[in-house]
């Protein structure tokens, strides 16, 4: 252990601390509805801490600091264009989750659409949550074979037991409170890091005279070759409004909580308190050590992938690098259970209830608790070699995550949105977007490089503009689609509850405390007559107001 003893025997300890606290809060649950969404039970202030630990993740304070020290207040801009998709959220998509009752996205694309359109909706959505989690889970082993030297995947094997363990037990139940627990911690180590390393550097304005011209740029060149504008901008806004309108881990904490007043608390305190913070805490460090380098106080680090654990080990002292590298475990931690947490959400709700019907709930709770321990330390594996050959951690993160989905975003948004979008085309623009990722991933001379505006689909950034051919692919397919005439076309009251302002948030609010009433889960499963009823008193409140 050497001169990380002391460091190590704190990281180790908070962990047992963690794991024995989810394990405790699992062992309350004892339905399928706890593990999932904790039945709606956690109140708006767990929900809107536990956001902490999504937002200040080990995936975006290990690549994001390597953004920081190669190109700056670049890496400020995912952050920024959040704002935007928080309020969408809250306006148009948290009200249908909400009262509908659902507990996935796919379920939503079951009932706006049909059985198609849902098993494309969760094979693209698994593929988006799996890769973030092995990234998640990848970006923290990265970190530690930079801080300690341990090989990367060994720390994978080692941390996914520890997230199958209490994930598996808990459920969501455990991750809220779990994150609930860490998010301070988290807070406590990033404050860390950035004070010292202002004050390493001499203090705001030498950090300010010492950080290169180009770094202060708000946005790179677009032939940038590792970080190519046009290709960011993309990909950061498809990922940014996916993670809202269509994120399960997103989606379960905010369905967690106890009232829909709750659920919009907890995201505007994220869109207002939070990304602020995860601003500062994500991007500043490696502008930090950038600046540390150009003064000529450190050398530069051996591989940009280390810049976190270069910045700690030069300036951060020991006891102290115990507390922060915990608070980073935390973070990945927490945003790693969060996802197999959704994972398994998807894979029993939308795919083995499907086929495996009429069980009892303890049945599903059982298959949920399995899935859990397999997803957890399965899927690391499936993606490392992939993420290993992209020379930047934040490329390699956005390559799969933001290129599978925006036929799933376009058939989500369309779909709350208006009436008129049919199932046949956001079945294609799903399936038509995952394609589109894929043949540019295994054929990219082919489907990558015309995409590949101001820079050759050989350099590193090229796989930024995966997510430019998926959603091209998406929107074609959604438009030739669109002109097939529909069969079986729904009827009006099907509608009910699944578009916007059909009815709206008052009138639907009052809809499904009725249902409630009737033991229903959400208010598009009312019989016609009452649906009638509430649409009568919608058409009434839109003309009164």
């Amino acid at each position: 252990m050497g001169e990380y003893t002391l460091d190590l025997i704190i990281i180790f300890g908070y962990l047992g601390v963690i794991i024995v606290f989810g394990i405790i809060q699992g062992l309350k649950v004892k339905s399928s509805a706890e593990f999932f969404i904790a039945d709606k039970r956690m109140p708006w202030w767990a929900t809107s801490i536990a956001f902490t630990t999504m937002v200040v993740s080990t995936q975006d304070l290990i690549s994001y600091t390597q953004t920081g020290y190669n190109v700056g207040i670049t890496a400020f801009n995912p952050y920024i264009s959040i704002s935007g998709a928080v309020f969408l959220f809250v306006a148009i998509g948290a009200p249908i989750y909400y009262f509908t009752g659902v507990y996935t996205v796919p379920e939503l694309l079951s009932k706006r659409y049909n059985g198609g359109t849902r098993l494309a909706g969760t094979i693209s959505l698994l593929l988006f949550l799996l890769a973030i989690l092995a990234f998640n889970t990848y970006a923290f082993c990265v970190f530690c074979e930079g801080m300690f030297g341990w090989p990367v995947l060994t720390s994978i094997l080692v941390i996914s037991i520890i997230i199958a363990i209490y994930s598996c037990i808990g459920g969501v139940v455990s991750v809220i409170t779990v994150d609930v627990l860490q998010a301070a911690f988290i807070i406590l180590g990033c404050i860390i890091v950035v004070g010292i390393g202002i004050n390493e550097v001499g203090g705001f304005s030498e950090f300010v005279r010492w950080t290169p011209a180009e770094n202060w740029q708000y946005t790179t060149a677009w032939n940038n070759p590792d970080y190519p504008a046009i290709g960011m901008w993309m990909g950061i806004s498809i990922i940014v409004f996916a993670f809202y309108m269509m994120h399960q881990g997103v989606l379960q904490k905010c369905l967690a909580a106890r009232t829909m007043n709750g659920t919009r608390i907890t995201m505007l305190i994220y869109g207002v308190v939070l990304l602020p913070a995860a601003t500062l805490f994500c991007t500043v460090p490696g502008m930090i050590l950038r600046a540390l380098v150009e003064k000529g106080v450190l050398g530069p680090p051996e591989s940009t992938n280390w810049v976190l654990g270069h910045l700690l080990n030069s300036v951060v002292p020991h006891g102290i690098i115990g507390i922060v590298v915990a608070s980073y475990a935390a973070a990945m931690f927490s945003t790693s259970d969060s996802y197999v947490n959704s994972a398994t959400t998807l894979v029993v709700n939308d795919i083995y209830r499907q086929f495996v019907k009429g069980k009892p709930d303890v049945h599903y709770l059982r298959v949920a608790r399995i899935l859990t321990v397999v997803i957890a330390i399965g899927i690391p594996f499936v993606f490392v070699k992939y993420f290993m050959n992209i020379p930047t951690l934040i490329a390699a993160f956005y390559s799969i995550t933001s290129s599978v989905v925006p036929g799933l975003l376009i058939a989500v948004i369309c779909g709350i949105s208006t009436k008129k979008f049919k199932p046949i085309a956001a079945t294609a623009s799903i399936i038509a977007g995952m394609v589109g990722c894929f043949a540019s991933v295994f054929w990219p001379k082919i489907f990558l490089a015309p995409f590949c505006w101001g820079i050759s689909y050989t350099d590193g950034g090229s796989s930024w503009f995966q997510t430019v051919a998926g959603m091209v692919w998406a929107i074609v397919a959604a438009i030739i689609f669109s002109l097939i005439p529909e069969k079986n076309k729904k009827s009006e009251l099907e509608y009910f509850g699944l578009v916007k302002n059909y009815p709206c948030r008052q009138v639907a609010q009052k809809a499904y405390y009725f249902a409630m009433t009737k033991n229903l889960k959400g208010i598009d499963l009312l019989p016609d007559e009452d649906k009638r009823r509430f649409l009568k008193e919608n058409d009434a409140f839109l003309k009164a107001n």
